[in-house]
């Protein structure tokens, strides 16, 4: 006969985790009494969720602190020398790819726009989950569509582990009369 469980806090934990801790705690063994404490079930879940959510942190790492950056083809050097011939490389993709004159028909205000992308070099070392903000839709599709075309690279890595990189890059331009 399996302990009885009493007053586990199922609000605090993320609707995505929900199976998985009643399913944990399911699995608990007995206490002697036959019933599971609940300070120890909650005690359980807590280490739990926070593993996962710790496992979930890892899945994906900001460029800023990577410990080992993906490497853009054609880069070379120390990590420091990887991370700007990276950033170099983007700038002068997005510069060269990006339709200038695409902003200037849109009729927007005239003054400095930005379009902030956001994307991941996944694993593998692909592009993936590519997002744009803009002050058109027509800016966030050609920012989308530029940073698809950017080349494979050589997956970023954590604790020796391929791993999803996200990258933040803002177009900065001026729209002028």
């Amino acid at each position: 006969e399996k302990g009885e469980i009493k007053d586990v806090d199922y609000d605090n934990i993320p609707k995505e985790f929900i199976s998985v801790a009643k399913n944990i705690i399911e699995q608990l063994p007995e206490m002697n009494s036959g019933k599971i404490d609940n300070t120890f079930v909650k005690t359980k879940m807590v280490v739990v969720l926070s593993t996962i959510n710790k496992k979930q942190e890892l899945e994906t790492v900001p460029f800023s602190v990577i410990e080992n950056v993906p490497v853009y083809p054609g880069c070379e050097g120390n990590q420091q020398a990887l991370k700007k011939c990276m950033s170099n490389k983007i700038a002068k993709h997005v510069s060269k790819n990006f339709n200038v004159d695409l902003a200037q028909n849109l009729d927007l205000t005239s003054g400095k726009k930005c379009i902030s992308i956001q994307f991941q070099i996944d694993e593998n070392g692909n592009i993936a989950d590519v997002k744009a903000r803009a002050p058109h839709p027509k800016l966030e599709s050609e920012a989308i569509r530029i940073i698809k075309l950017l080349p494979k690279m050589k997956p970023g890595l954590q604790r020796n582990r391929a791993i999803n990189v996200r990258y933040n890059l803002p177009i900065i331009f001026n729209v002028e009369d």
